[in-house]
């Protein structure tokens, strides 16, 4: 009776202090550039993450791609890459925005073909099971699960840093076609920037939609 009186205990203080640190989360418009995290900090951060997700027959067919305070360039070439975004009609630009590309580390999510596969797979592979991921062929095709695995990904990351103090930031605002940028090799999906905060993002009249728009009970 005990063992379940403090498991419970636990669950319920793991629970509010998971809510806490997730509610600590803003969108960081700008980050300090003189004071950053440690870098070592930084990758024992990544590390861990890379330890903790989890991913279909673990084959993690994506590559995280990061850029520290030293790649002024590169961050500077996706902030440009950001800028317009939209249609060929469109007038809209996005030329004040996204300077949180330019944070100290930004991490850069991409395909990634997963090959060779770990032995469960090769052996499924013989079996005659496909794997679009594991195919040098059919890979670029695959972006819905790797998509969903990069997802879970930043979260975990998202939670190792804020424990840590580091402020996060996400941006979408950029082309998905390799061909755009210089230094990646794979199609794009997301990216996201660490570092200190300098100024978070406004939020007025941005509101999520009502519960009920999106959770249904069948």
């Amino acid at each position: 009776k005990k063992w379940f009186t403090n498991t419970n205990k636990y669950g319920i203080i793991g629970v509010i202090m998971l809510e806490k640190l997730l509610s600590k989360r803003n969108q960081i418009l700008q980050f300090e550039e003189d004071v950053f995290p440690d870098k070592e900090l930084v990758k024992s951060l990544i590390q861990k993450t890379h330890e903790l997700v989890s991913s279909k027959q673990n084959l993690m067919p994506y590559e995280v791609i990061v850029l520290g305070p030293d790649k002024i360039e590169e961050k500077k070439e996706l902030f440009e890459l950001s800028q317009n975004t939209q249609s060929a009609e469109s007038n809209f630009t996005n030329s004040y925005h996204n300077r949180q590309l330019l944070a100290p580390y930004v991490l850069i999510f991409t395909q990634r073909l997963a090959f060779p596969p770990n032995l469960y797979v090769q052996k499924l592979i013989k079996k005659g099971r496909e794997y679009k991921e594991c195919n040098p062929l059919e890979y670029k095709k695959c972006r819905n699960i790797p998509a969903i695995e990069v997802g879970m990904f930043m979260l975990i990351l998202t939670g190792l840093c804020l424990e840590n103090n580091i402020d996060v930031s996400y941006t979408a605002c950029l082309p998905w076609n390799q061909e755009r940028f210089t230094f990646i090799n794979e199609d794009l999906y997301i990216s996201m920037s660490l570092g200190y905060k300098r100024y978070k993002r406004a939020r007025n009249g941005e509101h999520k939609p009502h519960v009920d728009e999106i959770i249904t009970w069948l």
